[in-house]
């Protein structure tokens, strides 16, 4: 069953630049808020996801994994910076404690791209040995937990993506995420989308890239050149590959759980839709005009490269 995500701070202990939740109020929901929500997501799905800010920072955070546990849910979600899994004790409580979904938000393989981007001197090493403890532990208990990477595409890496992503997978992930970043200012913080296009080519061809799992959220899917027909909002939509990955394009959500209206995070996710048109030449008559979210309106700004091959204003 299709699960929720359930927000437990907007605290973070990063503080990427390009994160509009920086802005906002860094509060906690409330521990018994939080078990109120976890029951209501019960009701219709045995899965959920914990999200933040950094979720892990939540002063009940273990109490929550456990009243998972009492409710039986089949699969508890984490999306984390991995900093503090850095302490292999953490690691350890984390997935002992019934998490068996990990995403890791990693930006870069070097060290100077991945602070800056956390806007945290030191992210990096903290968050590459998160995400080393995490699959070690993962592979001694025989890979019982889904571990992937969420990989937030920007100007100061996608042009060596291909090369972290081998770091990843030399590490154990076999999942990786490509999400296009929301752009804050004028469209600064947006990867040029040929060099997206280029990546995707790379990682489609290499052959140690056999078996491992590439989703591509939230760009333009008309970037990645013509799709095949079957996809789904919840599965992506299947791009080619001619090295034995799974590869696939899906929209951007836009959803928080739960509803935090003292922080403005509602607010801001609920104008998010509002940064993208669809109102330019590429989007007319395309297939996938219903799933895709169109193009940032950011983006058109900055010329609108690759987008639908020759993308303008309409």
């Amino acid at each position: 069953m299709h699960g929720g995500d359930l927000t437990l701070t907007l605290h973070c202990d990063n503080r990427c630049p390009f994160c509009p939740q920086a802005h906002l109020e860094m509060l906690f929901v409330p521990s018994a808020e939080v078990l109120r929500h976890l029951e209501r997501i019960r009701r219709t799905s045995d899965s959920v996801v914990l999200t933040g800010g950094e979720p892990t920072l939540h002063p009940q955070f273990f109490a929550v994994l456990e009243r998972c546990r009492e409710l039986g849910f089949q699969r508890v979600g984490v999306i984390t910076n991995g900093r503090r899994c850095s302490k292999l004790a953490f690691a350890r409580k984390l997935l002992a404690g019934g998490v068996n979904d990990v995403a890791v938000s990693v930006n870069s393989h070097r060290a100077q791209v991945q602070d800056a981007m956390s806007g945290v001197k030191g992210a990096f090493e903290e968050t590459w040995r998160g995400l080393a403890n995490l699959s070690a532990l993962n592979a001694k208990s025989g890979g019982r937990a889904s571990l992937r990477v969420n990989f937030l595409l920007g100007p100061a890496n996608v042009d060596h993506a291909d090369e972290t992503a081998r770091r990843l997978v030399g590490i154990g992930v076999r999942t990786i995420f490509f999400l296009d970043t929301i752009s804050q200012e004028a469209g600064k913080d947006i990867a040029p989308y040929p060099k997206v296009r280029r990546l995707f080519e790379a990682v489609s061809r290499e052959a140690r890239f056999s078996g491992v799992h590439f989703r591509f959220r939230g760009f333009p899917g008309c970037i990645f050149g013509p799709l095949p027909s079957g996809g789904s909002r919840e599965a992506g939509f299947p791009l080619p590959a001619a090295n034995g990955s799974r590869i696939a394009w899906e929209p951007m959500a836009f959803r928080t759980h739960p509803k935090l209206e003292e922080s403005g995070l509602d607010d801001y996710l609920s104008d998010m839709s509002g940064q993208f048109t669809k109102e330019v030449s590429a989007c007319a008559g395309c297939a996938l005009r219903g799933p895709c979210n169109g193009v940032q309106k950011a983006y058109l700004r900055l010329g609108g490269a690759g987008v639908g091959g020759a993308c303008e204003a309409a």
